[in-house]
């Protein structure tokens, strides 16, 4: 029965071609979006699993909380992987650090090619045991990891080097370092949380900075442990807390405490500061999945409605088996059986799409999507669950509708919905309103967040602003005479320098401070500048003066025991006005500072992030000021051309002949902080799209049929004079209130789920119930607009065609 089942059903597939290819493309783009989100899904989960021993690695975070002040840190001290080593070797089988003196990158030369290279690290020996690299070429064990010696990726070698081979070859890095290479290792895949090109020993750092920091209160390195077998993480968290009272600095360990990041979790579950990449965050992951479930959901519920559809115009054909001796179990079958053959080529298509489709999203969120993942085991059950309950829905519904007609009324071909038109016809149409109004909702929050979150007021100006990396460069030695020719452009109205670029990040430097007589010790968020900083982005001073009024405008003469908080710290020291933290006392280790002025809040980070206290400064002493100038960054006239990037660029070549010239817009940069919320946002819409072209296919159905079953009530309206708006409104008034009840359950819903959203976010936009009224629009909208076509076309149809037969 089954094998005559199967060749009936692959007959009515190519007999019935216009419902088998509505039903297949509806079909196959919903199994096509999940598929893409389960391969995304799957990728995101998997980041850092490739290492064999990973279910054993873990990172070392760092928290620093006192009073109002709570960082989190990604770094930690230099002697804390020795040390903890030592301490604890019943638990910990091996440990390292990783170190890139915190800079953007390191220049490396090699035969007159020169490159940034931001993926340059120092790194323990032990590294190479912990972590899992696959070398295609290494010299002897011996040299392999010493001091000045440097181990690099394919890409790098074939960067550098070509076919040659690199063994034995130095480079030099940063114009002085001489180092010599001795392997040459695989890249890492993307779904690493951080990737090396370059790793050179932590022992080669006695040849630039001399020994090897031994302080407790520098965050500079990334450490990683590798605990022993069977051991968990509980058992070594509940020895920190007595390591930090032993070996951390008396002024910080009753405010610190350590815990461990297993690595497998980093990239999705960890948002703190200096992290060495940018993470995404896992309930990103999950929305996209989730919608995706949901988008399969409506093209599962549209496969039932077109099924019912299209079991209409076999009426006859079921009747002859009825009378033939049919049962109700034998016409589910056949429906199931044909429902399963169509799932079964919407799925050879969906794949199709996904593999021609794959390296554009890949590209789009910067991953390596495998189609593989749709072949293992756990995909595969998943995908032949979704085909079987698919058929088996499809299968009962329209077996149990088209089962349901007496065979009077089906020879005499009056056939009506009767008690099943509600269940099959109506409440599928509600539950896919629901769904469609929830995501679309969901999309527009979305949509208006990322708008807020780019257009926000920092609290400084960020436009017509470039930045230039010149840490380590000629051009940081030279500030002052670069500034000079910078300036002679009419288009260039103000330049600057720091040590992070504001907006995205500053380092935490030990502060102390006098309240209620008693000394204080805290650590804030501070940003090194050079003179004209708060000109250059147009930060409004509330109260005192800046570094030094009547300065010259190109000389770096500032005193250098004047500092500048924000409002947010002015607040925290006296609750009174902000006047009386003016030449208050807040000064570094063996400092003399006073507070000169007090600015308005800026956001020193992205909008992720609550305002903090902040701490402008500068150096007077030159060597910490080349150190501390990083960043350039020049502000521009509204009326700029290229010609004037080219000056900037022609300023750069005079002072640094080899190194890469780099420049980005200030706008750019803080724009790419928020690149996981472009990327949801281009899943949604995108999903949303899928929504309203599947939802369409289905009202379109669902109004087909409705008129197949009223063509004889319409004909008679039409007899009597119904005019044309009445017959649209008969087609109208069923759709519009389903679409109110949908709202009123779809509402509350997409309310729930929004302030779960929209609370992982320190800035967030208010929810305004416009944007629920405007997806109800756009849902009826789409609605009426498909209804008043099909509803038309109805109405001009001959009456008396439609009465002929009675």
């Amino acid at each position: 029965m089954l094998k005559n089942f199967l060749k009936i059903a692959y007959r009515n597939l190519f007999r019935y071609k216009f419902y088998s290819i509505i039903n297949i493309l509806g079909f196959s783009i919903g199994l096509s979006a999940f598929l893409l989100a389960y391969i995304y899904t799957c990728n995101s989960l998997s980041f850092d699993k490739f290492h064999h021993k990973s279910n054993r690695i873990y990172r070392i975070a760092n928290i620093y909380e006192k009073d109002s002040t709570l960082n989190k840190y990604a770094t930690t001290p230099f002697p804390l992987s020795k040390s903890l080593l030592n301490e604890y070797p019943e638990f910990i089988e091996s440990s390292f650090r990783i170190f890139n003196f915190q800079e953007p990158f390191q220049l490396v030369e090699y035969n007159n090619r020169n490159f940034n290279e931001k993926n340059f690290f120092f790194a323990d020996s032990s590294i190479l045991e912990v972590f899992d690299f696959k070398f295609v070429q290494q010299s002897k064990k011996e040299s392999f990891f010493i001091s000045n010696s440097v181990i690099i990726s394919e890409s790098a070698k074939e960067k550098y080097f070509g076919k040659y081979n690199p063994l034995g070859k130095e480079i030099t890095v940063n114009e002085g370092i001489r180092l010599k290479v001795t392997g040459v290792f695989k890249d890492y895949p993307k779904q690493s949380h951080l990737h090396f090109d370059f790793i050179t020993p932590i022992s080669t750092l006695s040849n630039i900075i001399g020994n090897e920091p031994q302080t407790w209160l520098w965050n500079a390195c990334w450490t990683y442990v590798l605990t022993k077998p069977n051991i968990n993480k509980e058992k070594l968290e509940k020895q920190l807390p007595a390591f930090v009272n032993k070996y951390f600095d008396k002024d910080i360990r009753n405010y610190s405490s350590l815990y461990l990041q297993k690595l497998s979790d980093i990239h999705l579950k960890s948002e703190l500061e200096d992290e060495i990449e940018e993470n995404n965050r896992s309930i990103y992951i999950y929305v996209i999945l989730g919608t995706s479930i949901f988008l399969l959901l409506i093209a599962m519920i549209n496969f039932i409605n077109l099924s019912i559809v299209g079991s209409v115009s076999r009426i006859k054909e079921i009747s002859v088996r009825k009378v033939l001796g049919a049962n109700k179990f034998q016409l589910i079958l056949l429906f199931m059986t044909e429902a399963f053959l169509l799932s079964f080529f919407s799925l050879l298509i969906a794949l199709f799409f996904v593999e021609t489709s794959i390296s554009v999203a890949g590209k789009i969120t910067d991953n390596q999507f495998n189609i593989g993942l749709v072949f293992n085991y756990n995909a595969f059950t998943v995908l032949f669950s979704i085909i079987v309950f698919t058929s088996i829905i499809v299968g009962l519904n329209t077996g149990l509708y088209t089962s349901g007609f007496s065979l009077l009324k089906i020879i005499r071909n009056k056939t009506r919905m009767g008690n099943l038109k509600w269940i099959s016809g109506k409440f599928l149409i509600l539950l896919q309103y629901t769904i469609s109004l929830i995501l679309l909702i969901l999309v527009l929050i979305n949509f208006n967040q990322l708008l807020f979150l780019k257009n926000s007021d920092l609290g400084f100006n960020e436009k017509n602003i470039v930045v230039i990396p010149v840490g380590n460069t000629s051009l940081s030695e030279n500030y002052k005479k670069v500034k000079s020719l910078l300036l002679k452009n009419k288009n260039i109205v103000s330049a600057t320098a720091m040590d992070n670029i504001i907006g995205t990040k500053c380092f935490h430097k030990r502060y102390f401070y006098y309240l209620n007589n008693e000394k204080k010790v805290q650590f804030f968020p501070e940003i090194t500048v050079r003179d004209n900083f708060l000109q250059t982005f147009n930060i409004k001073i509330l109260e005192g003066n800046d570094f030094d009024n009547n300065q010259n405008f190109f000389s770096d003469t500032i005193v250098n025991d004047k500092i500048i908080i924000n409002k947010t710290l002015a607040s925290s020291f006296n609750n009174s006005h902000i006047k009386n933290v003016i030449n208050k006392k807040l000064f570094r280790f063996q400092g003399n500072e006073k507070i000169a002025a007090v600015i308005k809040d800026f956001n020193t980070n992205s909008l992720h992030n609550p305002l903090s206290p902040l701490v402008i400064r500068v150096d007077n002493n030159e060597n910490d000021a080349i150190e501390n100038t990083k960043y350039l960054a020049i502000k521009l006239n509204e009326n700029f051309t290229n010609n004037d990037l080219k000056y900037i660029y022609k300023v750069w070549r005079r002072f640094e002949k080899k190194r890469p010239f780099e420049i980005k817009f200030l706008s750019e940069i803080l724009n790419k902080q928020y690149k996981n919320e472009d990327l949801l946002n281009f899943f949604l819409w995108m999903q949303s799209l899928l929504v309203i072209i599947i939802s369409g296919l289905g009202i379109w159905a669902v109004t087909y049929f409705l008129s197949v079953q009223r063509t004889k009530e319409i004909g008679i309206r039409k007899a009597i004079g119904a005019s044309v708006f009445d017959i649209i409104n008969l087609f109208s008034k069923d759709f519009i209130k389903m679409i109110l009840i949908a709202n009123i359950f779809a509402w509350p819903i997409a309310y729930f789920l929004i302030n779960k959203w929209l609370s992982i976010f320190a800035y967030r936009v208010e929810i305004n119930f416009f944007i629920f009224l405007l997806a109800a629009l756009l849902m009826l909208f789409q609605t009426l607009l498909i209804v008043w076509l099909q509803a038309f076309k109805v109405s001009n149809s001959n009456p008396v065609k439609a009465l002929r037969d009675e």
